[in-house]
């Protein structure tokens, strides 16, 4: 369970610095 919660928080993160760099 923790691990997906860690994978699932991970890949929000890796999102989000996917917007901000397709932004900038």
């Amino acid at each position: 369970a923790w691990r997906s919660v860690w994978f699932t928080y991970a890949a929000s993160v890796l999102l989000e610095v996917d917007v901000m760099v397709g932004l900038s």
